[in-house]
Formats: structure tokens, C-alpha cells, sequence
């Protein structure tokens, strides 16, 4: 494999693409779901989130698309500005968003899509931080 001046080789360039690309369907994605979060009790038997957690969700809801995109054009085109940044933000800001879903303690049924969503949440802020190590 051929390396350009900053010392990645062409599969860690190749990686980072699609990685960023990941990032951002991941982020459209979140960003049109923004009713089911908001209104957890429309599917799951749980009362309606509290004014504060809907606070914390609006919050997070922006700060996503805003991170997420940054961070998606960070990979995609290698603009090494703030991108070590967005790969810590960016999860914590989906963590915000995600505030008014139920617990697995208030709904049992959760337990097991909370979490295996937990664990390639997990692999993908892993796989973020070490892609972006890398690089920088």
C-alpha cells in the first residue's frame, strides 16, 4: 500500500471514508426519530418523560446533528480540526438525546436491546477513537 504525507496507508484513508459515511447515516438516522423519543409512552406502557429529561433530549437532538456532521466531514474529507473533539462529543451528545427513553428498570423487555445497542455503541465510539488516533 502507497502512504500519502501524514503516514496513513490507503486502507486506514479507505476506513475512515466509510466510517465517516457511517457517522453520518447514523446521524440522519437519529435525527428522524426525534418523535419516538420525544413521546416514549406512544409505544412503550411508561409514563411521559419529565420536562427536564425533554430539556436534556432537545439539547442533544441539536448538539447530534451538529457534532455528527462535523465529525462525518472529519473522517470523509481528513480535516484534522477538531475531529478528536467530535469523537468524544459526539457520544455524549447521543446520550443527551437519548435521555427520555425508558430504563431497562422501567421496562424490562428493554433489558436486551439496551443492551447489545449498548455494546456496538461501545465498538463503534472504540473503533471512532482509534481510527481518529491514528490519524492525528
Amino acid at each position: 500500500m502507497t502512504s500519502d504525507p501524514s503516514g496513513s496507508t490507503a486502507y486506514e484513508r479507505a476506513g475512515r471514508y466509510l466510517l465517516g459515511f457511517f457517522v453520518l447515516a447514523l446521524t440522519v438516522v437519529f435525527s428522524n426519530f426525534f418523535w419516538l423519543v420525544e413521546h416514549p409512552e406512544r409505544i412503550f406502557p411508561v409514563s411521559p418523560p419529565s420536562a427536564a429529561s425533554l430539556r436534556l433530549e432537545l439539547a442533544g437532538y441539536v448538539l447530534q446533528m451538529a457534532i455528527g456532521l462535523w465529525l462525518s466531514v472529519a473522517l470523509v474529507f481528513d480535516v484534522a480540526r477538531w475531529r478528536r473533539a467530535a469523537v468524544v462529543l459526539w457520544p455524549l451528545t447521543l446520550t443527551l438525546y437519548l435521555a427520555p427513553l425508558p430504563t431497562a428498570r422501567q421496562e424490562l423487555s428493554l433489558a436486551p436491546a439496551l443492551l447489545v445497542a449498548g455494546l456496538l455503541f461501545w465498538e463503534l465510539a472504540r473503533t471512532l477513537d482509534r481510527a481518529t488516533r491514528e490519524a492525528d
